[in-house]
């Protein structure tokens, strides 16, 4: 294929641009179909190029053809569209890596696609990669450099509001001519990122922070032609305000996400099913403003995670958690005493932000602030060992429920009769 010819006149035409919108009164992508259509009313250097273009057998892949969007909908194609992208593309890197970029693509059978879900509430000092799919990468990272929606976010961030630290990015190669095909292959938007979703909120998890959402988008690279929609519009997510700044994470705690997203692609769709509510709740808690939300999520994920809603406790909710949350974490003696006195004084916080709508500062001279830090860890080590034992944590101590209750029976069936005098007293 010999494109080289493209590039005298795409240099000559580029020092023309200004002087031809300005004759004109109109901007080159409104000259360019014009040159196409009514040729005697268009500059003759766009005629010519254009010429150029039909003489090229190759790019007529880019004539007559419906380009799909990433985003959904179409757009009929004709050299001027080409046209105007290698002037673009031209103005901005050159004349020479703009005809490469077009060679580049028919040479590549496959061309990367790339799906970009932006988060907040963690800070990569670097690209870190999951599977051969999918990356964390932060927010200003060379791969994101040249996207039209980070431009658009960063441009249109309100005062007082953290924007994205971060993104995780799928890449998949995709057949050359699924740029122009509906089958591209990422579905539709809101259920293609519902895997990147758990895998941000596995961050909150582990992290300081709770994960906030921003945007989601799907678009090929710049290099490729006419690799996107011409007016881009991301998806929003989430628009809270995040109180405290992104957290820094070093490669050892990535390493932890890493394990614990592994661990969680092994489950059945039923167990995952199983840690959404809590791990979502967790996440929104820890991103709350006031002590009152924040207690309440966390309340909804405790109870997700321990209580079986298809056997509800006989005994109260607060005490079957502290009967079975030291039995799920196998701890003892002074831990678990820790635990219980944390539970009872985070459900007497909850029950205050339930029915007063306000938490006091101290529950039993300790600090509210505290209580509910501590029950996040506590949340999550939960989290954590539902993903690694890949069952309802209330199926853990099933059977020690089991044997607990046998055990209570028997006890109190012996002490009837001994009372009654049916069976002697030991020695």
């Amino acid at each position: 294929m010999n494109l080289q010819a493209l590039i005298p006149k795409l240099e000559i035409l580029l020092t023309r641009i200004e002087d031809l919108e300005q004759e004109n009164k109109m901007p080159i992508h409104f000259l360019l179909p014009l040159a196409d259509k009514v040729p005697e009313k268009a500059p003759t250097c766009l005629i010519e190029f254009l010429d150029l273009f039909k003489g090229i057998p190759e790019l007529k892949f880019f004539h007559n053809q419906y380009q799909v969007w990433p985003s959904g909908g179409a757009q009929y194609l004709t050299y001027d569209f080409l046209a105007h992208w290698l002037i673009r593309r031209g103005s901005q890197h050159g004349p020479k890596e703009a005809v490469q970029n077009i060679e580049k693509f028919f040479s590549s059978p496959k061309i990367p696609f790339h799906q970009f879900f932006s988060i907040d509430g963690i800070q990569v000092p670097e690209q870190f990669t999951i599977t051969p799919e999918l990356s964390l990468i932060p927010w200003d990272s060379e791969i994101l450099s040249t996207s039209h929606h980070k431009t658009q976010i960063d441009q249109n961030l309100l005062p007082g509001i953290h924007g994205p630290s971060a993104a995780i990015m799928r890449e998949v190669m995709v057949p050359r001519h699924a740029i122009f095909s509906s089958n591209l292959p990422v579905p539709n938007m809101s259920d293609s990122t519902k895997d990147l979703r758990i895998l941000a909120q596995l961050l909150g998890v582990l992290g300081q922070h709770g994960i906030r959402f921003w945007y989601s988008w799907k678009e090929f690279p710049d290099w490729v032609p006419l690799n996107g929609d011409p007016s881009p519009q991301p998806w929003i997510f989430s628009n809270k305000l995040q109180v405290a700044p992104p957290s820094p994470w070093d490669t050892k705690k990535l390493n932890e996400w890493e394990k614990l997203f592994n661990s969680l692609l092994k489950l059945s769709k039923e167990e995952q099913a199983a840690i959404e509510v809590p791990v979502e709740r967790l996440n929104s808690s820890k991103g709350q403003s006031f002590l009152r939300d924040s207690a309440i999520d966390s309340g909804i994920a405790l109870e997700a995670l321990v209580i079986d809603r298809n056997q509800p406790p006989e005994d109260g909710i607060a005490k079957t958690l502290r009967q079975r949350i030291p039995a799920i974490l196998d701890i003892r003696g002074r831990k678990k005493k820790r635990v219980v006195s944390l539970i009872t004084n985070f459900y007497e916080l909850r029950s205050q932000a339930v029915h007063t709508g306000k938490v006091e500062p101290k529950i039993h001279q300790k600090s509210s602030y505290e209580v509910i830090n501590e029950t996040h860890n506590l949340i999550s080590e939960l989290i954590q060992s539902c993903i690694m034992n890949g069952k309802p944590l209330y199926k853990n101590v099933e059977g020690r429920n089991i044997c607990t209750r046998l055990t209570k029976k028997v006890t109190d069936f012996l002490r009837l009769i001994r009372n009654c005098g049916l069976l002697g007293h030991r020695p």
